[in-house]
């Protein structure tokens, strides 16, 4: 029972602590990824700006349209948790071995991400089209190691301290993009193919905040509580790095965090000490070769880019904390509280450069048919995404997606619907979506939902993404 307990703990502790990829639009994320080459209009801003083009819209506006909410773990799908509150003896030491022996070197890996106020549009001319979003993007991560889950679940040998290094990064950042996409016929000089939509987008990354903390966690006993059950002792040491548009701001205000239950001198010394914000730049690339009325390939690179923090603040971590089991109640709270008092030796540090999401995309579109009574569309794509994770010695995410459109339609009313599954090295396993909307004339209603395998009987789900979109297209 010790372990289901310290298990469900950590797996609840760092549960908030991950998010990598951030919820884009509901036909996105219907399409699970398979959209390099059947993107056009406002997802084509976002996987391919070749695709901006191809739309057979003039305008298109997205004004706060999107929303979405993304959660995933690597480790543990809806069915193992169920499966694991079934256990009429509370014995799961089974599933937790087969859980650990089946999780990889980086450990656990879970969060969530929520999305929001995404500004859209573009405008389709004769030979170009021209678009500009300002996309919110959030990204916390959290690396825990395989051996820290091995240690205490199999061999439960405490005789020495167990060691685990966590390095954990909040970035939250506005992405600025100026898209420019056009076509170049071909279709009188050769028959290879009938043309080539080319698209480049600017990127000016503006960091709003960056928490980046590195440090080194040593689990030993403790002595016991009043029950007599052995309580745990953790001590951390590290270091935290701090920079960003908030804090800089506040400190311009020359404001201070005000007492939230919370130890804030640490807080705001960091906010005294806040001198300068970030900036960023980046491009995107694109091309979609056009065989003919019914074949496209499309290749894009997003997100080739970096961003600096000139002078962020830096504080030394060093903490101990004491675990009880039975209280966990007051862990988080109380961990919070051991962790900003922590901080010592706040100094402003030399430059802290980082990456966004980068991602390389190679996807294939088949248009079997297209009418004006009914569309269909197949497609798949093959992607190597979050290269960012490198940099923090963690590894990208390689995916794999294929999907179907089926688009009945009468003059101004179009019923799209679609499913798509993909197989991602994030949750190592494979996942379904669906999605539908409602357009009416210039009026487009979609959403999107990943995560379907949760309705299956001891299959279960390890991500699960919902999206809604309310957007203009004239």
């Amino acid at each position: 029972m010790k372990k289901a307990i310290l298990f469900f703990m950590f797996f609840g502790v760092f549960n908030f602590l991950y998010a990598i990829n951030y919820t884009t639009t509901a036909a996105s994320i219907s399409w699970n990824g398979a959209y390099t080459s059947a993107a056009d209009g406002f997802e084509a801003m976002l996987y391919n700006p070749a695709g901006l083009h191809l739309t057979n819209r003039r305008f298109g506006l997205n004004v706060f349209g999107s929303y979405g909410f993304r959660f995933y773990n690597n480790t543990l799908s809806t069915a193992h948790i169920i499966k694991m509150f079934q256990k009429s003896d509370g014995n799961i030491s089974d599933i937790i071995a087969e859980r650990i022996t089946g999780m990889s070197d980086m450990g656990l890996d879970t969060g969530f991400d929520i999305s929001m106020l995404n500004f859209m549009l573009y405008v389709k001319y004769e030979k170009f089209s021209l678009g500009f979003s300002m996309i919110p993007k959030t990204y916390f991560t959290t690396s825990i190691g395989r051996t820290f889950f091995s240690s205490v679940f199999q061999k439960l040998d405490f005789s020495k301290p167990i060691s685990i290094k966590i390095t954990s990064s909040f970035t939250q950042y506005f992405d600025f993009n100026f898209i420019y996409s056009t076509k170049f016929d071909f279709s009188k000089k050769t028959k290879k193919f009938d043309s080539i939509y080319f698209g480049v987008t600017g990127h000016f990354y503006l960091p709003t905040l960056l928490a980046d903390l590195n440090t080194e966690v040593k689990i030993k006993p403790g002595s016991p509580n009043a029950n007599g059950i052995t309580t745990f002792d953790l001590q951390g040491n590290g270091s935290l790095m701090i920079g960003g548009l908030v804090p800089h701001i506040l400190n311009l205000a020359n404001l201070n965090i005000p007492n939230i239950g919370l130890p804030n001198d640490n807080i705001n010394k960091i906010i005294r000490l806040s001198e300068t914000t970030g900036f960023g730049l980046g491009a995107d690339v694109g091309l979609i070769f056009k065989f003919n009325k019914y074949i496209r390939l499309g290749i894009s690179a997003t997100d080739l880019g970096f961003m600096v923090i000139p002078k962020p603040v830096k504080a030394n971590v060093n903490f101990s904390q004491n675990l009880d089991i039975t209280n966990l109640s007051n862990f988080g709270k109380d961990f919070t509280d051991t962790l900003l008092s922590s901080l010592n030796n706040i100094t402003v540090s030399t430059t802290y450069a980082f990456m966004p999401a980068m991602a390389f995309r190679l996807g294939i579109a088949i248009t079997p048919v297209y009418s004006d009574y009914f569309d269909m569309i197949l497609a798949a794509d093959v992607s190597l995404a979050d290269l960012h994770r490198t940099v923090n010695g963690e590894y990208p995410s390689f995916n794999v997606a294929t999907g179907i459109e089926f688009g009945p339609k009468i003059k101004w009313f179009k019923l799209p619907l679609r499913l798509a599954v993909n197989y991602n090295t994030q949750v190592n396993v494979a996942s379904f979506s669906f999605g539908t909307g409602l357009h009416l004339g210039p009026v487009e209603m979609e959403i999107g939902v990943k995560g379907l395998e949760i309705l299956f009987s001891g299959w279960g789900a390890k991500e699960v993404i919902v999206g809604a979109d309310f957007k203009f297209e004239f």
